[in-house]
């Protein structure tokens, strides 16, 4: 030994000791290396299941561990690379690999996108690093790899004390665990270096301790896992009961306010009965009146200002239909009966009713007669036609209002055509809204309210009817209502005639009664009051025989027991014809009286359609 010699330390094994040593190195490498790969198995397995990032990067990082671990061992090298140029090639790779799973493990684990936003980018500017340093030991100097490889790691380290170190700052739960996962990791080194200074003899503790501080490390890892798992799901549990418990608050206002909707639409359902009959009560009066002081009047200038008294009234009347009809659609209380009807009767009723109207205007008002039947709701079709044709009137200052009737086996187009003003491209969609008119300023908008085809197109859309508009090419427009045809069968038309009836006007209000009775003489019948049904015998005692029909107000809204009352007056009466006026327009009503034989027409009512509907009832009674 000189001063310039080199002390190499030399332990020489017997056979005997080196196998048996060997054998021990591996069968705790082996248990190491093992107990690893369960747990990069047991990452992916979880990061399959929660798709979690964090759980792939773990099960990267402590695979890439053993893998380092293990070639620096030898142990992988006698079975794949046995070349050492080769076994210190993929030693990099795995190293490289293992540092760029330790970074994003890091940056899931500690959240530092949350607790540290700019030092989280250090990690994704430096991702596209890894394939260059993966294959630089491959194709260029290794030495040079050795040393940007050590520039990284350290870069790596230190970005590692500056998130772990906000980590710790902010006391986070994730930044102890990964203390104490790297205390384990240091503190497994001392026995190594202990045994390399020659302070410590060879041991298990000694020559295994980096490998168990990497499991120990990894465990400590997994820990912390878990443990940020269980915190989210009791974050969800937390977050589960407090959505549970606003969705049952949120769902009792919901029922409250389901509650409170139902008593506001029972309110305006009321309102709406009580308005039908109050408003509607007066107007219809008044139209009786100014129908029979029409009857009397003879001087021209008396005529001229009767005349519009007549329209203002109608106009009344038509604004509060409108309204009532909107209400009830809106309230959603209107509902359908839809089933086979004939078209004629329908024809026929809206051309006595408008006729008068259309003849005042100097209009020709020509609707053509039809046999065929549809699938409808008889009331709704016929509000859907007459508000069709009425607003065709108003709109109309020359020419004609005409109906005509086509389709086929399938279906039923009823067409509404008049040469009127015609509707602007830009308006043909808008007239259908709520309030919508042409020209703001004229007389005919002044007379509406714009919810004539606002009502018919909801009539329509409830019916599942089809409903076009057109220009006409001769002016004015052209309104297509397709309706599904019902079965097929022949209907009689009808004709009109009075021939001087009895009517009876039962009728409690006696300024009503007295309209009444002044309208019916003027138009030749021979009116006989009363005032309630058990008045009708007295004051038929003076009379030669019985009356032909009878028009009884019915202000009570519709109730069985006064509808019974007027059938039975109709039965002693030997089954004479019977309408019934009255406020009431729901369907419960209208069936109700037909049931017991009787027509319901609903106030207020103009008197061209009272004087229609008697004289078609008188022609049914008469056969």
């Amino acid at each position: 030994q000189s001063d310039n010699s080199l002390l190499v330390p030399l332990r020489i094994w017997r056979a005997d000791d080196l196998l048996a040593h060997q054998r021990q190195e591996a069968v705790m490498l082996g248990v190491l290396y093992g107990m690893l790969g369960l747990a990069a198995l047991a990452g992916l397995v979880f990061y399959a299941q929660l798709r979690e990032p964090a759980y792939l990067y773990y099960a990267l990082l402590v695979a890439s561990f053993g893998l380092y671990d293990a070639i620096s061992e030898g142990m992988l090298g006698v079975f794949l690379w046995p070349s050492p140029i080769w076994s210190g090639r993929w030693l990099h790779v795995a190293g490289v690999v293992g540092v760029f799973a330790h970074l994003f493990f890091v940056r899931r684990f500690l959240s530092t996108p949350v607790i540290a936003p700019r030092l989280d980018r250090i990690p994704v500017l430096a991702l596209p690093l890894a394939p260059i340093l993966v294959l630089w030991p491959f194709v260029a100097d290794v030495q040079a790899f050795i040393r940007v490889a050590v520039f990284a790691v350290g870069v790596a380290t230190a970005w590692t004390l500056a998130v772990e170190a906000v980590g710790l700052a902010r006391g986070t739960r994730p930044a102890r665990f990964f203390l104490l996962a790297c205390i384990v990791l240091l503190a497994s080194l001392i026995p190594y270096m202990l045994r390399a200074f020659g302070a410590a003899s060879t041991s298990a503790l000694t020559e295994f301790g980096i490998e168990l501080g990497i499991l120990l490390a990894a465990s400590t890892l997994w820990v912390g896992l878990a443990d940020q798992l269980k915190r989210r799901s009791a974050e969800l549990r937390d977050l589960n009961v407090s959505l549970e418990e606003r969705i049952r608050a949120r769902t009792a206002e919901l029922e409250e306010t389901s509650r409170e909707l139902a008593r506001a639409n029972d309110a305006k359902r009321d309102f709406l009965a009580t308005a039908s009959h109050d408003l509607r009560q007066p107007l219809h009066a008044l139209n009786l009146l100014i129908g029979a002081l029409e009857a009397r009047v003879q001087e021209p200038a008396a005529r001229e200002l009767l005349g519009p008294v007549e329209q203002s009234a109608q106009g009344v009347g038509e604004m509060l239909d409108s309204l009532l009809d909107l209400s009830k659609l809106d309230a959603g209380v209107l509902e359908a009966d839809v089933g086979d009807l004939p078209l004629a009767p329908i024809l026929s009723r809206l051309e006595r009713e408008l006729a008068e109207s259309a003849a005042r205007k100097g209009l020709a008002l020509r609707i053509e007669p039809s046999a065929r039947v549809v699938r409808s709701d008889p009331l709704l079709l016929q509000r859907i036609l007459q508000n069709l044709l009425t607003n065709a009137i108003r709109y109309t200052d020359r020419g004609h209002v005409a109906v005509s009737v086509g389709g086929d086996d399938e279906s039923v187009r009823i067409r509404v055509e008049d040469s009127g003003r015609g509707i602007p491209e830009a308006m043909r969609r808008r007239i259908f809204e709520s309030y919508a008119r042409l020209e703001p300023g004229d007389d005919a908008t002044r007379e509406a309210m714009g919810l004539g085809l606002s009502i018919v197109r909801r009539l329509a859309d409830l019916l599942d009817h089809g409903l076009d508009v057109e220009p006409n090419p001769g002016g004015g427009s052209v309104f297509t209502l397709r309706v599904a045809a019902g079965e097929d069968r022949p209907v009689a038309l009808p004709v009109a005639g009075f021939d001087g009836a009895r009517i009876l006007v039962v009728d409690p209000d006696p300024d009503t009664r007295a309209g009444l009775c002044e309208l019916l003489a003027s138009w030749d019948c021979r009116p006989v009051g009363a005032s309630a049904p058990a008045e009708v015998a007295g004051c038929l005692a003076a009379e030669a025989g019985p009356p032909s029909a009878f028009v009884a107000d019915f202000a009570s809204g519709g109730a069985s027991a006064g509808l019974d009352e007027l059938a039975g007056l109709r039965g002693e009466l030997s089954g004479i014809a019977g309408i019934v006026l009255s406020a009431d327009s729901t369907r419960e009503a209208f069936e109700r009286a037909r049931e017991r034989g009787l027509v319901l027409l609903r106030k207020p009512l103009a008197p061209a359609r009272l004087r229609a509907a008697l004289a078609h009832a008188l022609r049914e009674s008469r056969g």
